[in-house]
Formats: C-alpha cells, structure tokens, sequence
C-alpha cells in the first residue's frame, strides 16, 4: 500500500498557480455548462408546459364577437324581416362558450400522457447527466495519467541526465571508453523525444477534457489527484443479481424505456377513445342595435332599450357519434398497437443491455483489481531491483546497457502503475453508480 500513496503524491506534484479542480468539480462544471444537457433540460421545460396545457384544455372555451354594418339598397330589415331599399346600420354582440363533457377520456388520459412526456423528459436529462459525467471522468482519469506519464518520463530523463554526467567524469580521468558516451547521449535524446510525445499527449487530453466539459479552451487548470481511492475501493463483493436488483431502481435507462412504454399504452388509450361518442355542453348570449327598430312614433329605439329587447341566450347539448371516417380511426388504432408492441421491446431489449452492462462492469471490475494489484508489487520489485542496479552501476559491476534496461523497465511499471490504478478507480466508481444511482453526490 506504499507504492499505492506513492502514486498519489506522485500525481500531485503538477500543480500550478491556477485553477485546480477535482474530478467531481469537472463533473459539476460539465453538467452546469454542457450545451447537450441544456438541450434536454429546454426539452424538459416544453414538456412541462404540454402538461399544464392539457389541464388547462378542460376548462370551457368562451369567445366573444361584435359586428358593425352598414346595409344600403335592397336587403332585410333585421326587425320586420322585410325587403327593403334603405340605407342604415345595425351592430351586434355576443359571448359564447363550450366545454367538452366527455370524450372517451380522450383528456384525461392526454394530461396522464402529457405527465408521462414530462418524466421522461426528466429521465433523459438524468442519463444524458451520466452519460457526460462518465465521459468527464474518463478523460480526466486520462488526463491524469498522461501527467502521471510525463512525470515518469521527466524523471527517467533526469536519470539519463545523470548517468550521462557520470560517464563524462568517468572518461575525463579515463576511466570509460568514448564508446559509453555515445550510448549515454542516444539514451538522453531518446528518453526527452518521449518526454516531448508525453506532454503532447497531456495537453490533447486536457484539451479534449476542456471539450466535454464545456470549458474555455483559452482557459488553464491544473488536475487535482484523486486523493479518496479507498472509498471506491471495496466494492467487489456485490453479486451480479444484487448489483442488478439496486440499479434498476434508479438507473435512468430503465426508467425512460418504462416510460416510452407507458406512454405507447396511453396513445393506444387515446386512439380508441376517439372511437366512442363524443358530449359537448354549449351555452351563449347575444344582443345587437338595428338603426330600423322604431316605435310607435317612428323614432328608433335607443341603444339601452333596444339591447335589453334583442338580447337571447341558448343552451344546448351536442352528441357527436363516430359512424364511419374511411377506416382512418381503425389505422391509427393498429398503429399505436404496432407502437406499443416496439416499446415493449426496446423495454425487454433495454434490460438486457443493462444487465449485460453490469456483468461486465463486474467483471472489468475484478480485472482492474488484479492489475492494479500486480502492478503494485511489481512495482515494489522494479524500485528495488533499480536501486540495487544503481549501486551496481557507482561500482562498476553492471554495465551501462544493463542499467539502462532496468531503468526502462521501472518506468514501464510505473507507467503502467498508473494506468491500473486510475482504471481500477473508474470501474469502481462505476459499479458505485450502479449501487445508488449517483457519480457525484
């Protein structure tokens, strides 16, 4: 466990006078910041007022009308019912409502439909969340390691450094051969050539890293190390029934393909309510002012008097029964069955995956363990043996190839060190999401 911390300090030692974040900061920024996101949660905000609509669609709809007109030559009197060659005008007004009394329950299950619309919604916010958060993780575990990389490369450079600076006081005082400082500088120039591919290969994934999380390219950061392993680091006793049974609770995949099927139920619901007869209440008022409505005297009738006079009201309830639409109505019923019967599958094929998911995040699981497990004995071996190799080497009793092959060979742990403990922490924080739903809290 000493080379484990060993690995800590070693990835921390980069850090700059700027902004430093840790994985979970980077995930937090991506799910603020991510354009993808932003268009699911738009998505989501259109649900929610389809929702509130469809409630809104049972309230009666009232609509008010006016009319002004003028009449000239021939045409009915509105108070006689007489031709007449006049000319004056008339104006009327009006107010009206309906309200849908039933329908098959048609609304009622568009507002179910329309809640439905809003969960899912929410769902794929939650998996499209996770979807980056993993993709972040990723690449600042990658980032990390190509620091980790360049810091191994940096030290392996500085060795070569070294080794070179030996050779060259050795052969002043003619203890070696010229030949050893030319196999010392191949080994410099060699080892800064993979040094310089090292931080290249930093800054593109720190630059990727930027990408996913929508951060400014422009913009510097430095990496935190990733200090709580051993919080994630214990969780390889879960069974695949178990881990299985906890994550279709919550795993959000799931949770949206049971909504798409929901949903294909509740249109099939709405389509065969159109089949059924259809009640509607209405109700209205009116009243108008006619320029030919005179009295006895033959002076017309004021606007008060002549609009308590015309006003009328009327009640009335309409049924509306389907007889034949040119079999549209049975199409569109055999469509939402065909509907339905997809969502169903995409349910069961949804499960499948996730559950073919979670085996295999299991079994990764196990197998960066061991790696990581191996590498760190290794590594304890390969330190050893260097530091014995360097003894060696201020007596004499290894040659300069030799040293060289040990010192490759330690860097190769240590890189490869690395790269199994950042994979062994990814696949534990992924079977930690699939125990509670969560990567950051």
């Amino acid at each position: 466990m000493k080379n484990f911390w060993f690995i800590l300090v070693f990835l921390s030692g980069f850090l700059k006078a700027q902004d430093s974040l840790t994985w979970k900061d980077c995930v937090s920024f991506a799910i603020e910041n991510n354009l993808t996101i932003n268009r699911y949660r738009f998505d989501e905000q259109l649900a929610k007022l389809d929702y509130r609509q469809q409630i809104n669609n049972l309230l009666p709809q009232i609509g008010g009308s006016a009319s002004y007109g003028i009449n000239i030559g021939r045409s009915v009197d509105p108070g006689t019912n007489d031709i007449v060659n006049q000319e004056f005008f008339q104006t009327s007004f009006g107010i009206g409502g309906s309200v849908d009394i039933f329908k098959g329950f048609v609304n009622m299950n568009r507002i179910a439909l329309q809640r439905k619309n809003r969960e899912l919604s929410k769902n794929l916010i939650e998996a499209v969340k996770n979807e980056i958060s993993f993709n972040v993780l990723e690449y600042y575990i990658s980032t990390l390691f190509y620091k980790g990389l360049v810091d191994v490369c940096e030290e392996k450079t500085e060795v070569s450094k070294a080794e070179l600076q030996r050779c060259i006081r050795q052969k002043d005082v003619g203890l070696l051969a010229g030949t050893d400082i030319y196999e010392a500088e191949a080994k410099l120039a060699a080892d800064s050539l993979e040094l310089v591919k090292a931080k290249g290969a930093y800054q593109s994934a720190l630059l990727q890293l930027k990408s996913t999380m929508n951060y400014p390219p422009e913009k510097d950061f430095s990496l935190n190390p990733i200090l709580d392993y051993e919080d994630h680091l214990i969780l390889d006793t879960i069974s695949a029934d178990s881990l299985i049974s906890l994550s279709f609770r919550h795993l959000p995949q799931i949770k949206a393909a049971e909504k798409k099927l929901e949903l294909a139920k509740k249109l099939l619901a709405i389509q065969r309510g159109y089949l059924s007869p259809q009640l509607y209440f209405n109700a209205g008022w009116g009243s108008g002012y006619f320029e030919t409505f005179k009295d006895s005297m033959n002076r017309i009738i004021p606007f008060k008097q002549q609009f308590d006079l015309n006003s009328n009201q009327y009640f009335e309830l309409s049924l509306q029964v389907p007889i034949f639409n040119a079999f549209n109505q049975r199409t569109n019923i055999q469509k939402a069955k065909i509907n339905l019967l997809k969502a169903q599958n995409e349910f069961k094929n949804e499960i499948i995956i996730q559950e073919y998911e979670i085996n295999k995040a299991l079994l990764d699981n196990q197998n960066a363990k061991s790696e990581f497990t191996s590498t760190l004995k290794q590594l304890d071996k390969q330190k050893k043996a260097f530091q014995a190799a360097q003894k060696k080497r201020e007596t004499g009793l290894i040659s300069l190839v030799d040293f060289y092959i040990i010192s490759n060979q330690l860097a190769s742990v240590k890189a490869e060190n690395i790269r199994a403990t950042m994979q062994y922490f990814l696949q534990a924080v992924t079977i930690e999401f699939y125990m509670n739903g969560k990567i950051i809290d």
